[in-house]
């Protein structure tokens, strides 16, 4: 997704000719590079994860940019591939050298103004008045502003205040999102709730459809919600219809100070090499809507993207429900060892990686018994095998397109335990190695 502007950022930096690689890219230009790529015509392929499955018959070197940053895992859909690995598998099979290029370690310590400010007594409020003020201050001088917002739509969650109970989609068992959208045929916008998993729409519900119960709560802050807060704001998000060359005008419009604030999810820390200081004032509005997923990486994902948000910003301010989290106070430090470090001793506590490896098992079926049944059957194995797991358990996002998933979550002692597992898996099963999600 940002190769484009990747290529003149390395064309300062790499004073010779590379070439991108993508799969996106349409079938006519790929049978052309992959051509090239065999015929060793290409001396530097610049890519992403799907550059390593290139043609190549005399690869010489692999160069690994930003290593901490945990796209370069697949965990939505199959196969499960961690491309870090498979670079260091190559690697180790043609005996050439791997090299890890890691930005972060050019500003871990980089001073920088951070704040972290408690929302415990105003929990509804988008922005508190000290941060509104400062933001006003830095339009006022024509400087860029900054708002990080975790949640697409208007806000993320329908609560029942009657049975306290989270509407969910019909086909996926998601929570549905509520939309303030644009209906093309009547220029009218219209409330919507929306399922982020099968696009599935809905209008919005008079009443419970669990209990009956007419107390229907907007619970969350999303996207749309700051925007109607900041009409003249810019909102920077990856939607349907949102192609990367409307996302690279957008950046240009930022750069040319077109734009001056800015709302956005987390898909502008991907281009922070771009952005250095650029942001006068920053605020992430919600700190807690990053830690709520069943992923032992959260706190060491988040950590690494208020990194970034450093780097860009000179005025960072945090937003959080728990402002003495020791995630805040080492990145205030600038502490990043203290900070692993308590990683570690809590992991080691919990018995998760790097301690210990994982593999998640993953079993579903259009019958919800059907699953289950299959899923037991599995786990049954496992105990018969003496072989350490949890589960099974309904996933996270339980139904998916009228599917429904169980998963058990192995953990291996050894490579004979790893061994005996692949054995006994059922051929249907999809199958995640050292899962970044739990759930």
């Amino acid at each position: 997704m940002v190769l484009n502007l990747f290529e003149k950022f390395l064309a300062f930096k790499i004073k010779k000719d590379f070439t991108s690689f993508s799969l996106s890219f349409n079938s006519k230009k790929l049978a052309f590079l992959y051509q090239r790529i065999f015929e060793k015509k290409i001396k530097i392929v610049l890519g992403l994860q799907s550059a390593i499955f290139a043609p190549f018959s005399n690869l010489k070197k692999i160069i690994i940019f930003d290593p901490k940053n945990f796209g370069y895992k697949n965990s939505k859909a199959k196969p499960f591939l961690d491309t870090r690995i498979l670079a260091k598998i190559l690697a180790q099979i043609l005996k050439i050298p791997l090299e890890e290029i890691d930005p972060l370690k050019e500003f871990e310590e980089k001073p920088s103004l951070i704040k972290v400010v408690s929302l415990k007594e105003t929990p509804e409020k988008i922005l508190l008045e000290e941060s509104s003020l400062k933001i006003k201050n830095s339009l006022k001088k024509k400087k860029s502003v900054l708002l990080i917002v975790n949640r697409k739509g208007y806000a993320p969650y329908l609560l029942c205040e009657d049975c306290f109970r989270i509407l969910t989609c019909s086909f996926c068992e998601a929570p549905l999102v509520f939309y303030k959208k644009l209906n093309l045929k009547t220029l009218k916008i219209e409330p919507k709730l929306i399922c982020r998993h099968c696009e599935t729409e809905k209008e919005p519900f008079d009443f419970c459809p669990y209990c009956g119960g007419g107390f229907l709560k907007l619970s969350g802050i999303g996207i749309q919600k700051v925007k109607e807060k900041f009409p003249d704001f810019g909102a920077f998000l990856k939607e349907k219809g949102f192609s990367f060359k409307k996302e690279q005008n957008f950046i240009r419009e930022i750069f040319s100070k077109k734009i001056l604030g800015v709302i956005s999810t987390p898909i502008i820390s991907k281009w922070f090499w771009v952005f250095e200081d650029f942001f006068d004032f920053s605020v992430v509005l919600r700190a807690e809507s990053f830690l709520s997923f069943p992923d032992y990486l959260s706190y060491e994902k988040f950590y690494y993207f208020l990194l970034r948000l450093k780097f860009i910003s000179k005025n960072l301010v945090i937003q959080s429900f728990n402002p003495q989290n020791y995630l805040f106070k080492s990145l205030i430090k600038n502490d990043l060892k203290g900070f692993l470090k308590k990683e570690l001793s809590l992991r080691k506590k919990l018995g998760l990686p790097p301690g210990f490896n994982f593999i998640k098992v993953i079993l579903s079926s259009s019958k919800e018994l059907e699953a289950r049944k299959e899923a037991q059957k599995f786990a049954w194995q496992l105990k018969l095998k003496k072989i350490d797991f949890l589960g099974p358990n309904p996933s996270f996002i339980f139904k998916k397109r009228n599917r429904f998933f169980y998963e058990i979550l192995i953990k291996l002692r050894s490579e004979q335990e790893r061994v005996l597992v692949s054995k006994i898996i059922p051929s249907q099963a999809m199958i995640d190695v050292d899962p970044i999600e739990f759930g």
